[in-house]
């Protein structure tokens, strides 16, 4: 039988980056997109693919003493594709332009994308643009989620999530009477004709932590053919003291596991 310490939610978190104070000023700002020296327009346009709806996203700037040209183009930015076996952009699209300064020679502004990424620029009268900064509120945000402990079963299964941050996942929970829940957080080789290459177990003991184990990585088959696929078919049984046995089978046969885990408090 292995044995999983518990530990404080907190051990398993980054500490969360401070807000810049060039970030927090457009995180307080309202959306301004007309000022006394430029004017921002935000523009796009949608493609009917024949297979779906590609997006593009274009900002434009303006000196407001000569509105007919604009003075700094972005171009049309694709960031959603479409076209099959594409990937989406969600980067490079363009929300929440905001003017947080300027002067007749430069306006500071700022915006953010479709991930959680906030960015600060500026532009001269001259149309010459450069990024300032950036700053990953999405990631911030998480890390301080993931020094909490969960409150039920769901919000757990997002911190299992979080701490994994992998695509590609399963994840089933499973609990008992004892104020233990526990998650099997399954991954998958590719998206398509997927294997279970590899699996982790997390217990969650209320008002006390975490515990998991290592990556077990399976030694599954690999199916190349079209629409098959060897996941794990798994089960998690919880003793009345708290000790916890996982099994499963792959659906090619291939694999059959086994493990048993007891919980020991940090200390």
């Amino acid at each position: 039988m292995k044995t999983l310490v518990i530990f404080p939610f907190s051990k398993y978190s980054e500490v969360a980056q401070e807000i810049p104070v060039e970030i927090q000023k457009y995180i307080d700002a309202e959306v301004k997109t007309i000022g006394l020296h430029f004017k921002f327009v935000k523009g796009g346009k949608n493609v009917d693919t024949g297979h779906g709806m590609s997006y593009y996203d274009q900002l434009q700037i303006f000196a407001t003493n000569k509105e007919d040209i604009p003075i700094y183009d972005t171009g049309f930015i694709l960031y959603r594709n479409g076209m099959p076996f594409t990937t989406d952009r969600w980067d490079l699209c363009i929300n929440n332009i905001k003017i947080i300064d300027e002067c007749p020679e430069k306006v500071v502004y700022g915006y953010s994308n479709g991930t959680g990424q906030i960015y600060i620029a500026q532009c001269t009268s001259r149309g010459v643009n450069s990024r300032v900064m950036s700053f990953d509120m999405e990631k911030r945000e998480a890390v301080l989620k993931n020094q909490l402990e969960p409150t039920n079963e769901k919000s757990f299964k997002d911190w299992v999530y979080r701490h994994i941050n992998e695509s590609l996942m399963h994840t089933d929970v499973y609990h008992d009477d004892q104020n233990l829940c526990v998650a099997i957080a399954r991954h998958c080789s590719r998206s398509v004709d997927a294997t279970h290459d590899w699996y982790q177990i997390f217990a969650w003991k209320k008002s006390e932590g975490v515990a998991k184990s290592d990556r077990v990585y399976t030694g599954a088959r690999t199916s190349y053919s079209k629409y098959s696929t060897n996941y794990l078919r798994s089960n998690i049984s919880i003793d009345g003291i708290g000790n916890i046995q996982f099994t499963a089978r792959s659906e090619f046969g291939d694999v059959n596991l086994k493990e048993e885990y007891s919980l020991k408090p940090n200390g």
